[in-house]
């Protein structure tokens, strides 16, 4: 029997077994020839997804991260994933999401980022070919991260931290009654993870990871190791059985000191990246320097331009650029404080460029 959550029974995995499959026969079905494989990633794709446990009963807690191989991205009839996508999150209670589709062509030419780096580390083949991801993935995706990706990730989790913060001040509702906690431990993983990747270290499944954390931190004696190390430990066991941890929501004070560590592991991370030594958050806030660069080559300049332009401003430079600065200001950790106005323009080109 194939294993999506270590932490669940067998009757939990046979049950998720059994949806997942019948996912993949709705999906195959719905694109016909055009179908080569459906990829199950993230930690079900592991083994090691989330569970919920209520007295006898266990449900599945994370989104279902699914990759679509086809021969013809552009042959998908409009709206039919979508149909999919709705019907399984309703008999779930989770969210499905599909990436772009792909073909073996693009398996080929995938970017090394986190998500395919994840991805090709640890997936399930749900229904096709069961070695077209592998015979196609370009073979630097199991290599170490770039140290960018720990600035990408930092950036998502701070921006999910801000969206809490929000909530927590009861400036807009909360989509679900668990996020808050949720986009906190988040955080506190990505704090320990970004560490491990720029020092070359991460490992998506390794279950020492924790003890190599604290080993660099205690070497580097720059940050906080123990409150840093506790809140990745903290983070680990949420993700595998949330309901382990109280089930309370976090405080805004308990955000505010998330967002100090998440502020110091930050320069700590961009000062290991370039090089470079800010004496303060404000001072990286005002840094005008390119933080992705593959992003911003001359060739991507129009690009840039436009999809600034759909966000309302005029730049050259690939939107996120803009992000990285605002960030640590909305986060409350600059000089200037932030004005409500301008943290849902931030959130908006930030849901776009994710």
């Amino acid at each position: 029997m194939k294993l999506y959550a270590q932490c669940g029974s067998d009757a939990f995995n046979g049950y998720l077994n059994c949806e997942l499959q019948s996912l993949a026969s709705t999906t195959q079905q719905v694109l016909g020839s055009n179908f080569v494989a459906l990829l199950l990633g993230g930690g079900y794709g592991r083994g090691e997804g989330g569970v919920w446990k209520q007295g006898n009963r266990e449900r599945p807690y994370n989104d279902l991260d699914l990759t679509l191989i086809v021969q013809n991205s552009n042959a998908i009839p409009n709206g039919s994933l979508a149909q999919v996508k709705q019907e399984y999150e309703k008999r779930l209670g989770i969210h499905v999401d599909f990436s772009r589709p792909l073909t073996p062509e693009q398996i080929a030419s995938l970017p090394h980022t986190m998500m395919w780096h994840d991805l090709a580390k640890g997936h399930q083949v749900l229904a096709g070919s069961p070695s077209i991801f592998n015979e196609n993935v370009p073979c630097n995706l199991f290599d170490p991260l770039p140290s960018i990706e720990a600035t990408r990730l930092l950036l998502n989790r701070g921006a999910g931290l801000l969206w809490a913060m929000l909530i927590a001040n009861d400036v807009e509702p909360a989509p679900d009654e668990d996020f808050v906690r949720r986009n906190a431990y988040k955080c506190l993983l990505a704090l320990g993870d970004a560490i491990l990747i720029v020092h070359k270290e991460y490992e998506p499944s390794n279950p020492w990871r924790d003890i190599r954390l604290q080993e660099l931190l205690e070497k580097a004696n720059t940050l906080p190791t123990e409150i840093i190390v506790s809140g990745y430990r903290s983070a680990l066991k949420f993700k595998a059985l949330p309901n382990s941890l109280p089930n309370l929501q976090h405080s805004v004070e308990e955000l505010d000191g998330i967002a100090q560590l998440w502020g110091a592991v930050l320069l700590y991370c961009e000062s290991k990246r370039t090089g470079r030594v800010w004496s303060s958050i404000q001072e990286y806030a005002d840094w005008r320097g390119v933080r992705e660069a593959a992003q911003n080559r001359i060739k991507d300049l129009p690009r840039n331009f436009v999809r600034n332009l759909q966000n309302g401003c005029i730049s050259l430079l690939y939107p996120r650029e803009s992000l990285y600065r605002e960030l640590p200001i909305l986060l409350g950790l600059g000089k200037k404080k932030a004005q409500l106005s301008t943290i849902c323009p931030f959130l908006e080109t930030w849901r776009k460029c994710n």
